[in-house]
């Protein structure tokens, strides 16, 4: 959900009463040092240095999907989890196919990630935060019995980049995931 300055300046911006406004920032033309611009589509306000423009956020951008059925993670596996289920998105879309999390603009995004499981992972067990199918962040590495391990990371994202949660483990056979909430990612816009 946006706050309610930014859903304030929103609703002065679609009725005309802010100037400037843009839709989908940042703006094309140069600025000028500390001149402020309200994006009607993200919700952020971009702001010059004179020769960038940049954004603070959250605005709009932010997502948080979640697992609702339980799924069987294979030993010594690596396995891309199935967050299947919308919490909330804000102009960051999930693609339920894959389990991800697309993001509209580049930036630097706030993702916190976990994953729960049916049962006590007794042995080696990963959870690793994937960026565009590769390895961006590691969350936890242990070898004692744990049944939820999550993480969090402050990333740099282009405009279409993507983000998944991957697990593995080495408990010796399959262990399922735990019907409930708890595995998830979500994503906040930062800053530009």
């Amino acid at each position: 959900m946006a706050d309610a300055l930014t859903l304030w300046l929103l609703a002065q911006a679609q009725a005309g009463k802010l100037e400037p406004t843009i839709a989908g920032g940042p703006p094309s033309f140069t600025g000028v040092l500390g001149q402020q611009v309200f994006d009607t589509k993200y919700g952020l306000t971009w702001w010059s240095d004179g020769s960038a423009w940049h954004a603070n956020g959250p605005g709009l951008i932010r997502a948080r999907i979640y697992q609702l059925n339980s799924q069987s993670v294979p030993n010594s596996v690596f396995t891309r989890i199935n967050l299947d289920t919308v919490n909330y998105a804000g102009l960051a879309s999930m693609n339920g196919g894959n389990g991800a999390i697309s993001l509209p603009i580049a930036g630097v995004y706030h993702i916190d990630y976990a994953v729960s499981w049916s049962s006590a992972v007794s042995n080696r067990m990963l959870i690793y935060l994937y960026q565009n199918g590769g390895e961006a962040s590691r969350a936890i590495d242990i070898y004692a019995p744990i049944g939820f391990a999550g993480g969090s990371d402050n990333l740099q994202a282009n405009a279409g980049d993507y983000f998944q949660v991957y697990v593995y483990q080495a408990n010796g056979s399959a262990v399922s995931t735990s019907v409930n909430p708890n595995s998830h990612l979500s994503v906040t816009f930062v800053s530009s």
